[in-house]
């Protein structure tokens, strides 16, 4: 496989698929065989794989697992590590918990990423076997129209894109409407997580988008962010992805804004472990 400007491409999708995705994603490129590392974000990844399996450990020295076909990975609190076997060849859908949890069950939360044969759901498979078949730029397409009709038929799935401006558990609360014990409690049941570990996980990654693709002094990103001041957003990278933002910065604007490659540098992540909910 060629190394292309373009290896790393978005999309969004379309408005059927509003409530429970937030944008597709092909990543293509010569792999090395050293473990990469994807960083947290605030969405449940449903990942079709292309090429040869990959080895995924939860941190350096850890146990390995191998994933081959695809797999859903669960919402992070630190870095984990993938070494790929072959090239990149990869294509995913990013779901908000919510939806990814009404979609798949449980094991869409659990601690590790779920293979595709432990799904429990053929029309992934199904769907792999069609995406192999597909044009590239039609992969899109394709899983919008196998996701729509799962998506209608479960209704009304995520408050994430309402909830887009929102920076508080109080804010949410009074947006959705309902007591914060309440919130609490659907946070739980819906998405695995607390209602507060979320916004940190939704601010870590806009700011992460940020600092990775853009010029923007780090100060600015901060504010923008509305993080107390870029000390406050130092320490909230450090705990969730090992680093500081300045390592961080992008250097190849092909690549994804939550991917490092070849062994990155990183100490070691204490993801919310150092915070109450």
């Amino acid at each position: 496989m060629s190394r292309t400007a373009r290896e790393f491409e978005t999309w969004l999708p379309d408005d059927r698929l509003a409530a429970a995705v937030h944008e597709f994603w092909q990543f293509r490129r010569r792999g090395v065989p050293a473990f990469d590392t994807g960083l947290p974000k605030p969405f449940v990844e449903l990942i079709f794989n292309f090429s040869k399996p990959f080895e995924w450990r939860r941190s350096p020295g850890a146990a390995t697992k191998l994933f081959g076909r695809g797999w859903l990975t669960p919402l992070q609190d630190g870095p984990r590590q993938a070494r790929p076997l072959g090239d990149y060849d990869l294509f995913g859908a990013r779901l908000y918990p919510a939806a990814a949890v009404a979609l798949f069950g449980r094991q869409a939360i659990s601690r590790d990423p779920v293979r595709f044969e432990d799904l429990k759901a053929e029309w992934v498979e199904t769907i792999h076997s069609e995406l192999i078949a597909c044009p590239v730029e039609k992969r899109g397409a394709r899983l919008g129209d196998a996701l729509a009709p799962r998506v209608a038929a479960i209704g009304c799935l995520a408050p994430e894109p309402f909830l887009r401006e929102v920076e508080t558990v109080e804010a949410l609360a009074g947006r959705l409407g309902m007591p914060r014990r309440d919130l609490h409690r659907v946070f739980a049941r819906d998405m695995g997580i607390s209602p507060k570990k979320w916004l940190r996980l939704r601010r870590f990654d806009a700011a992460l988008r940020d600092v990775r693709s853009s010029a923007e002094k780090l100060v600015d990103v901060a504010v923008d962010h509305s993080f107390a001041d870029q000390a406050h957003m130092t320490r909230e990278f450090r705990r969730l992805a090992g680093a500081p933002p300045r390592v961080l910065r992008l250097t190849d604007h092909g690549q994804p804004p939550h991917f490092l490659a070849e062994n990155a540098p990183l100490r070691s992540s204490a993801g919310f472990a150092e915070s109450v909910s």
